[in-house]
């Protein structure tokens, strides 16, 4: 009962009576939700494996976790999957190839997350996002 209501507080008021879009936009959710969890480990993996933090890390992380919350806002009140899904996979493109850059650039252990971009994608079912995101990886 927990996560029905969670979820309810999540969602779009189109999405809590429509079980078609319920379930596509819980889709989604769960794709913003591994970004998500994963901010805390890269910050402290940050942390731990630089001397210093500096505000560039600082702007970094901020931008993350303010960049997610910007796209559940706009999930919930316009409801547009496909254009959250397309906003969400530009956002991880752009914060992981920033922090290679921030990480050692082409040599940057950051370089394997965006194997995570086209498997996103393929939850949304389209062949066309996944062979973009594929394209935007490479």
């Amino acid at each position: 009962m927990c996560m029905r209501a969670l979820m309810d507080i999540l969602l779009s008021p189109d999405a809590r009576a429509n079980p078609d879009i319920r379930r596509a936009h819980i889709e989604l959710l769960l794709s913003m939700a591994a970004p998500f969890l994963f901010l805390p480990v890269a910050a402290i993996a940050t942390v731990y494996f630089k001397p210093s933090l500096d505000l560039i890390d600082l702007a970094w992380f901020s931008a993350w976790f303010a960049v997610l919350v910007a796209q559940w806002l706009l999930l919930r009140k316009t409801g547009n999957v496909k254009l959250t899904r397309d906003i969400l996979s530009l956002s991880l493109l752009i914060f992981i190839v920033f922090g290679a850059m921030n990480s050692g650039g082409i040599a940057s252990s950051l370089l394997i997350v965006l194997c995570i971009i086209p498997l996103e994608n393929m939850l949304s079912g389209d062949r066309r996002r996944v062979m973009l995101a594929i394209a935007a990886v490479l």
